[in-house]
């Protein structure tokens, strides 16, 4: 099983933490059972790690514009194409037990 470990590191971007880390470290992983979720936040943060988790295998979701209170990052990320769905949280969250539910039931 994989695990997450959180660094001491420099900031990327002037930010720490800084999600882009995250989904460029699953992005490495490899495998289909990857998702990413981008949610309301300023900046950039998390677009381009979240295209990498994508074109590498990986699922990505944003929270839509009407549900944000700041749609900066979300729309990042949907400008880079690296959206597969952009939904508000309530669908996010039933959208995750769906596909937790399908890889419980094929193992």
């Amino acid at each position: 099983p994989s695990t997450i470990e959180l660094l001491d590191a420099p900031p990327m971007g002037g930010l720490r933490p800084a999600v882009e880390v995250l989904f460029a470290s699953l992005a490495r992983c490899g495998g289909s059972r990857r998702v990413g979720v981008l949610l309301t936040g300023m900046g950039a943060d998390g677009a381009d790690g979240l295209l990498q988790l994508r074109t590498s295998g990986g699922y990505a979701l944003a929270q839509n514009e009407a549900s944000c209170a700041v749609y900066c990052m979300p729309r990042a990320a949907v400008e880079r194409g690296a959206v597969d769905e952009v939904l508000p949280p309530e669908q996010i969250a039933r959208r995750l037990e769906a596909m937790v539910g399908r890889a419980r039931a094929a193992r």
